[in-house]
């Protein structure tokens, strides 16, 4: 059986709803560093979707929440007297000295920094420093939570993508036309998947199973794919020509295109909810 969670533990449970709150930021802030254990600085780099987020660039990110909710809205202080992005895409970016090691430290220093700005408020207190309008620190602790826990997700999934190396996409002959054929059915542009390809996002020969999709290996072997338009259920549906490996990419392009959209909006940074604050 997993371990629990440190916050499950009795003396935590029993805390005063204030250091409750700090004990589920810290388990949070911990987990989101954690996510570059055992990595390679270019893995950490690596880019796999289309915005500008990397599984370093999301840590360093947490360095910017960090700031703002803790001491911009703490102390009133601007972000540039803080040394801090103005805006929140900014924060992703990495820069050439940053490394696992520096934004680790970073981050442990700004987390630091938050619980020192926060040791004398009480839960109702009235930060003044957003620049959206008071709000308590009651509301900021929930927020940066969320924050944090989403962005934990964010870098499991990153993380599991980047440990895994997929086949290029070949550019020319008939297999290719098969594969056009079958992005085109899907509704995306075929730049955008082979871009998709070139990044390692997708590939079908080093993802023989895929959760939530058990038919998925089968179609692959089969050389099936299934177009949205067809009465035909997935897994039985338009037979490929059997090309071996660019069979195999065929079919699971088309299936990533099938929710892909035509125009790639940013994932992970961009669509998912992240409320008003930074």
């Amino acid at each position: 059986m997993p371990d629990l969670p440190p916050t499950f533990a009795a003396e935590v449970i029993e805390l005063p709803a204030q250091a409750q709150f700090e004990a589920f930021l810290d388990e949070h802030r911990s987990a989101l560093r954690s996510r570059l254990d055992g990595l390679t600085e270019e893995q950490t780099r690596r880019s796999l979707v289309p915005s500008a987020t990397t599984l370093l660039g999301l840590v360093k990110h947490g360095i910017f929440l960090e700031k703002v909710w803790f001491d911009e809205a703490v102390t009133g202080r601007s972000r540039a007297e803080i040394g801090i992005p103005e805006t929140s895409p900014e924060s992703f970016l990495l820069q050439h000295d940053d490394t696992i090691a520096s934004v680790r430290q970073a981050h442990r220093e700004a987390c630091a920094a938050s619980r020192r700005a926060t040791s004398l408020l009480d839960l109702d207190d009235t930060l003044h420093g957003y620049r959206r309008g008071p709000v308590p620190l009651r509301w900021v602790y929930l927020h940066a939570l969320r924050e944090l826990a989403q962005h934990c997700g964010h870098a499991d999934i990153l993380r599991e993508r980047g440990s895994r190396r997929r086949p290029p996409l070949a550019a020319d002959g008939q297999d290719r036309d098969v594969a056009v054929e079958l992005i085109h059915a899907g509704g995306a542009r075929v730049g955008d998947v082979e871009r998709a390809v070139a990044q390692g996002q997708v590939g079908g020969a080093a993802d023989p199973a895929v959760p939530g999709d058990p038919e998925r290996g089968s179609r692959l072997a089969r050389g099936q794919a299934h177009r949205p338009d067809s009465p035909v259920p997935p897994g039985r549906g338009v037979q490929v020509r059997p090309s071996g490996l660019m069979t195999m990419l065929a079919t699971d392009l088309y299936l990533v295109s099938m929710r892909t959209p035509a125009t790639p909006e940013p994932t992970l940074t961009g669509t998912m909810p992240r409320g008003p604050a930074t």
